[in-house]
């Protein structure tokens, strides 16, 4: 917060891109753009797997944005998928 009352948290936007590490398509959280011989770039962060990477914009998989939903843990997931943390947490039975 501001002095003046405002909030200065950025805004993020999510996208779904297909994640090396986790081998699927899942939400990214965009943190900044860059444009690199006229082709838009994303850096990126997995919300699943937390792995940060630059994506070129095209790569983004449209189709699947409208699924994008917060797991019971605030993790940003699609709908039919289990996030990481509720995965391990349900293979120790503490979820």
């Amino acid at each position: 917060m501001s002095e003046d009352g405002q909030d200065t948290t950025p805004e993020f936007k999510l996208a779904v891109f297909k994640c090396n590490k986790c081998a699927s398509n899942r939400p990214h959280l965009v943190l900044d753009n860059y444009e690199y011989d006229n082709n838009p770039l994303y850096l990126v962060v997995c919300q699943n797997c937390e792995n940060g990477r630059i994506v070129q914009v095209n790569d983004q998989i449209g189709r699947e944005m409208g699924k994008i939903v917060r797991c019971q843990c605030g993790k940003y997931k699609l709908e039919n998928q289990l996030c990481e943390i509720c995965r391990k947490l349900d293979e120790r039975g503490k979820h």
